[in-house]
């Protein structure tokens, strides 16, 4: 096939903890243990953080520090929630016990024994008159504020593991381990409608007009719903492991998410290209998130018991500068304009990104029986021999109709030496393979951090 053009995505995630860390606001311990939750008062003045500890913590936020805390239940907190006026909490734990406190005093108002499980999340309706829990025991439940009577219980087939109300209290929405995010009728609790993920959904959020809806799970994607429409308007993929948490910001033109990748991405979906930025990259695994109501900055708890207070403005304007121009386009046979140096000390693969084939007319293609051949040439530039280095390909990023040879390993490479690794990506249906971008991954053996040069070379399609 003649006259063929490469476009190139290239996007290397290179780690500089130490930049980002610089852009932390503050860094504390808050929990011993697991931070399991992390939620602004509505005039943004406090914080509370819940945890495994069994302790819910108040934190004044003009001087971020301690106010009190409340030894809340017999187990673990999961989950805590202001009331829409900022009087009042209500936390649920391990002990499948719902607790509504009084926040200007810390004092326990009413225990209600909700679930037969865990209860994993609370969220208040906006209007104030209804709040709901999600159960490991598969149900959500609704009650009334403050009395706290049960009015609706539903169910998912799997554990309830999150909820939240619409702007206007009208809907609210469970995510499950059933892999669904369900839609339910606030005033009569019947069923509304189901938007399918492949695993577990952990997240589930309305925007602030109430029009579209966001759920994110163990399939590692970010879905946004038109609610209107009834149809999916966004797919955001990147994160490398499952999504925790994904927040709109009140213009609803932006997500932030967490995952258990350890990153924190910004993505901005209203543009016709959809563009993605690290604000946090592998410091630490993240167990919960919240977004300060100014918008200005990011509050988020981790596995090891610490927050990070995150400025998100200087964190976006440091990994915007970070981060390379995506297209390139080369002619078959050329040399790509692209040499990387690879320090693996953080443990992190360098990731190659999406190279994708396509016709005269910009169609994706490769016909029956074509195939192309990946080079990377790898040159180690350090002075100790480097063993065990691993290149693959991400075998979730191509086309069904496409082989190729998913991995090589190299044994030695001496110091000054170089390997060149080759890759063959083959089109073995009669139908043109569309879709066909890939992903490299580049990652050395923990006990062999030394730097390597990539260099990549893409021969013709026979």
């Amino acid at each position: 096939m003649k006259n063929l053009f490469w476009l190139l995505l290239f996007q290397f995630i290179l780690i500089n903890s130490y930049s980002q860390e610089e852009i932390v606001i503050q860094k504390f311990t808050a929990h011993n243990g697991i931070v399991n939750c992390l939620t602004y008062s509505p005039g943004g003045k406090y914080m509370v953080s819940a945890g495994t500890d069994r302790l819910i913590k108040v934190w004044d936020m003009s001087n971020r520090s301690l106010l009190y805390k409340i030894e809340a239940h017999e187990g673990s907190v999961e989950s805590v929630a202001f009331s829409p006026d900022g009087k009042y909490l209500i936390s649920g734990g391990d002990d499948n016990y719902i607790k509504l406190w009084d926040f200007s005093t810390g004092n326990m108002i009413r225990a209600i024994k909700a679930h037969k499980d865990v209860i994993n999340c609370i969220a208040f309706s906006p209007d104030g008159k209804f709040f709901a829990t999600a159960s490991s025991d598969r149900s959500v439940k609704v009650w009334t504020f403050p009395l706290c009577d049960l009015v609706h219980v539903v169910e998912h087939l799997d554990l309830a593991i999150s909820v939240a109300f619409s702007p206007n209290s009208n809907y609210f929405i469970s995510g499950g381990e059933d892999n669904m995010a369900k839609v339910w009728d606030a005033k009569t609790g019947k069923w509304v409608r189901t938007y399918n993920h492949s695993a577990a959904v952990n997240t589930v959020s309305f925007s602030s007009n109430g029009n579209y809806v966001m759920s994110a799970g163990n399939d590692k994607v970010i879905n946004i719903w038109d609610f209107i429409k009834d149809k999916k308007i966004r797919e955001l993929k990147g994160h490398e492991s499952w999504v925790n948490i994904a927040i709109f910001t009140k213009d609803f033109k932006k997500v932030i998410s967490a995952s258990q990748d350890s990153t924190i991405k910004y993505w901005e979906i209203d543009k016709d290209t959809l563009e993605v930025y690290d604000l946090e990259t592998k410091i630490s695994k993240i167990r919960s998130m919240c977004l300060s109501p100014d918008e200005k900055y990011l509050i988020r708890g981790s596995f090891d018991g610490t927050v990070r207070i995150i400025n998100i403005e200087e964190s976006l304007n440091y990994a915007k500068s970070k981060k390379p121009s995506s297209n390139q386009t080369i002619k078959n046979g050329s040399s790509l304009p692209f040499s990387a140096i690879f320090d693996n000390s953080k443990d992190n693969p360098l990731q190659i990104n999406g190279v994708r084939f396509k016709d005269d007319n910009g169609n994706d293609v490769i016909e029956n029986n074509e195939y192309a051949v990946i080079f990377l040439d790898i040159e180690n530039t350090s002075k100790v021999d480097i063993a065990n280095t691993t290149c693959m390909i991400a075998e979730s990023t191509l086309n069904k109709d496409i082989t190729y040879k998913p991995s090589v390993n190299i044994p030695l490479i001496k110091a000054g030496g170089k390997k060149e690794i080759k890759f063959i990506l083959k089109a073995n249906s009669s139908v043109k393979a569309r879709n066909t971008n890939f992903k490299i991954n580049l990652k050395q053996a923990k006990t062999n951090y030394n730097p390597i040069i990539v260099n990549v070379k893409i021969e013709n399609i026979k």
